[in-house]
């Protein structure tokens, strides 16, 4: 596919262009001058008609890149409909846009509307009666304007001239993703004029691979699409430092929350000190809570976290150090359980010029929200991606000043009977790995849409079919293997859909052998929960008194206590009908334990730099002290045992190995599958590793293992052998699923509702690497 790029234009040029309501607003704001990418936008925008991919750092101003050119072909040129559309990944980085484009078009007259779940119906109602300017959207909202609102649809989008999609990083791999480009497909059925259809723009601060995302922003449009990327070098400081705590119990977890019980997991402590469980915790792990609380008691700060349990205790437990030491209270949580109220708190303390303040966040506060100027970035054990670390670097340092990002990784202490591979450090190996990936090669994960997504599948064809009331399965068919995330869907692939949808009275027959929705696809498609290709969960919520604090995943026993917020609660009362819970503040804190790195995939290139980390004789001068000592005492141990020298099979015991691929995420997972679709294997995964041994079959006096392998007396089994055995065998994808019960292979929202050829083959397509399993497992078995 051809992709262009755009030179510098000249920027006085470049801004004699602009509108004069744009123009006048940057004399007001003290803009020195446009900054490059803002010039060269505004060159392709108007000189030519492709599509646009915008990449440069974050706080860059590529927002207003993209913007300040559409809103002057807006202004000399209205629409006759909602002119621009601005599909987001999060309703509060709507919320922050919105605000940035409303102070930009206040002057020219020209309305931008959000919409989301947070709206009120009102503001929907205005620009449903008069369609105009920019509308700011989630994709689950689109999705619900292309399913309900019908009748509005060509009156709202009948002259759209722009699409602009922020973050699309965020969107590439996933359902979420292939949603965004079916939506955008259908979107263009309602255009008025076909050769008149919107020109699409990306925005995104983390692409390591502008061929592979202009592709996906291209989707099945024939424009091509112009790259303009900057690469401004910055300074960064950043520091990882490792800490040894003792192993802790884990406590109960309701829907992402840590819990307890007066006087166990909740209280840990005398029944007169509610304090005592987070006491015991500072007390524990010391070291860890100095570090984050010196870090974090001036400024403002942001602490990433990969779970949200991480984010509740931390806060929860520099709460109590600040209160003992006598410091004020400046701790926030940010995440999709908090209520909306609070979360908006934390942003505006983050916002605030002169306040204090530091939020524990998840993803919520990674993309793309203007939070003012931060001191730093603490992140809670590695990020899972390079983008991810680049993402939330770019939170800091703006306006000028150096990006200062803290690792703070925390390693429970040896025990003298662990494994090898449990005795290496692997936090501290990805954190360097991710880090030095960057570094030397600028290198960030390529992502790719999914090759056969057979979850979106179904939501798209009773999207379709929902919204139209009735079809012809030619008609159906036509419809939906045209957009663009279903390339790779067949005419029998689809038919084999439509006939076991009608089966299960997701569908049914109308007349003249038409398709319309079953009583059961109704129930499911009228419900909101249908709009999102995401997982979700019934949720709890969670009031005191009546404010609202946020929502957990399950309810919780009265008199029981958990961390919400950053602060602890005791459920008070619970009402099922309404799945809501009353609770009342308490002091004090419950245990939780830390999970570093998350359960996102790994890319391979990760864990191969990491196998270096361990084999190469580099030192890191972001390192601390006692981190550089741990890498040190890890390399000696790598270096006697020559585990890091290649991949590796490791004897665990009597009837165990382990091996060691030092492959990615992928790859492990399809070898974790391929020893269990054996029958005589029993495999588990590991973040970088698999424990393997014998199935409890087995210990019979003979077994047959394999369809081409002897009887082998139990007590001559060699796992090493077998594996060998495995190694040289031809592996397929159908000799790993075809085994496999389907619910092990449900792993999106949707797959339940196909059928089971289509959901293996799917499964298979996304989730499997039997290559590089195959190729993983061959080099461990040669030592």
């Amino acid at each position: 596919m051809p992709v262009s790029t755009i030179p510098d234009e000249d920027q006085q040029s470049g801004f004699d262009r602009l509108a004069p309501f744009i123009q006048e607003f940057i004399w007001k704001h003290g803009w020195a001058e446009l900054r490059s990418i803002q010039v060269r936008a505004a060159q392709a925008v108007f000189d030519s008609d492709m599509h646009l991919l915008l990449a440069s750092g974050t706080a860059s101003g590529k927002t207003e890149a993209a913007f300040l050119p559409i809103l002057t072909q807006l202004y000399n040129d209205p629409s006759a409909s909602v002119g621009a559309l601005y599909i987001g990944p999060l309703k509060a980085l709507i919320n922050d846009q919105f605000l940035r484009l409303t102070d930009l078009c206040v002057e020219a007259g020209i309305t931008v509307t959000a919409w989301h779940g947070d709206i009120g119906a009102g503001k929907k109602h205005a620009l449903l009666k008069h369609p105009t300017g920019i509308l700011q959207i989630t994709p689950e909202a689109l999705e619900g304007l292309l399913l309900n609102q019908t009748v509005h649809l060509r009156a709202l989008f009948g002259d759209l001239r722009w699409i602009v999609i922020d973050e699309i990083h965020a969107f590439m791999a996933s359902d979420r993703g292939g949603q965004v480009l079916a939506l955008l497909d259908r979107l263009a059925w309602f255009a008025s004029d076909e050769a008149r259809l919107p020109r699409r723009v990306g925005l995104s601060a983390t692409l390591g691979d502008y061929v592979q995302a202009s592709e996906w922003l291209r989707g099945m449009s024939s424009r091509d699409v112009a790259v303009i990327a900057e690469h401004s070098g910055r300074t960064v400081n950043l520091i990882v430092d490792q800490f040894t705590v003792q192993p802790r119990q884990k406590a109960p977890v309701h829907g992402g929350v840590a819990v307890g019980t007066e006087g166990t997991a909740g209280r840990s402590g005398p029944p007169g000190d509610a304090a005592a469980g987070t006491d015991r915790l500072l007390a524990t792990e010391p070291d860890f809570f100095d570090a984050a609380f010196e870090a974090t008691r001036s400024g403002k700060s942001i602490i990433f976290v990969n779970r949200r349990n991480d984010a509740e205790e931390i806060v929860s437990g520099l709460r109590r150090l600040a209160e003992r030491r006598h410091f004020p209270d400046i701790y926030h949580v940010h995440h999709g359980s908090v209520a909306a109220a609070l979360r908006e708190d934390a942003e505006i303390a983050m916002r605030e010029e002169g306040r204090t303040a530091c939020t524990a966040a998840t993803v919520t506060l990674e993309l793309g929200i203007d939070l003012g100027q931060l001191d730093r970035v603490l992140q809670l054990g590695p990020t899972s991606t390079v983008a991810s670390f680049l993402q939330r670097l770019g939170r800091c340092g703006r306006r000028g000043q150096p990006s200062e990002m803290f690792f703070l990784l925390r390693e429970e202490t040896e025990d003298t009977g662990d494994s090898l591979c449990e005795r290496i450090p692997w936090d501290l190996l990805q954190t360097i790995a991710l880090i030095q990936l960057y570094a030397e090669e600028k290198w960030i994960e390529p992502v790719a849409r999914p090759a056969l997504p057979g979850s979106l599948l179904y939501q798209q064809t009773m999207s379709v079919i929902g919204a139209a009331g009735e079809l012809s399965p030619a008609q159906l068919a036509e419809r939906v293997l045209t957009l663009a995330p279903f390339q790779n869907v067949t005419l029998d692939d689809f038919r084999n859909l439509l006939h076991h949808l009608l089966e299960i009275d997701h569908l049914e027959r109308a007349e003249a052998d038409r398709l319309m929705l079953g009583l059961e696809g109704i129930r499911i498609v009228r419900s909101f929960r249908f709009l999102a290709t995401f997982q979700d969960t019934t949720e709890w919520s969670v009031k005191d008194g009546t404010r609202d604090v946020g929502t957990v995943g399950e309810p919780i026993l009265i008199g029981e206590r958990f961390i919400l917020a950053g602060r602890t609660w005791e459920v008070v009362e619970v009402v099922p009908a309404q799945h809501l819970m009353f609770v009342k503040l308490v002091r004090g804190g419950l245990k939780a334990r830390f999970v570093g790195g998350g359960s996102a995939n790994v890319h391979d290139k990760v864990v191969q730099r990491m196998q270096l980390v361990l084999t190469e004789d580099l030192t890191y001068p972001y390192l601390t002290e006692r981190a550089a000592a741990r890498l040190e005492q890890a390399r000696s141990m790598a270096q006697a045992t020559g585990i890091a020298a290649r991949p590796s099979i490791v004897t665990t015991g009597p009837g165990g190995v382990v091996i060691l691929p030092w492959c990615g995420s992928l790859a492990l997972k399809t070898l974790e599958a391929m020893l269990n679709a054996t029958g005589y294997l029993s495999a588990r995964a590991r973040p970088f590793y698999i424990e393997v041994g014998h199935r409890a079959a087995i210990a019979s006096a003979t077994h047959q293992v394999h369809a081409d392998m002897t009887e082998l007396k139990h007590d001559s089994i060699d796992l090493r052998s077998l594996l060998s055995n495995l190694a040289a065998q031809q592996w397929d994808t159908a000799k790993i699923v075809d085994p496999m019960n389907r619910v092990l292979c449900e792993r999106a929202k949707y797959d339940p509702f196909l059928p089971e050829a289509l959901l293996k083959r799917s499964f298979a397509a996304q989730y499997l690497d039997v290559q590089g399993a195959r190729s993983a497992l061959e080099a461990a078995v040669i030592q």
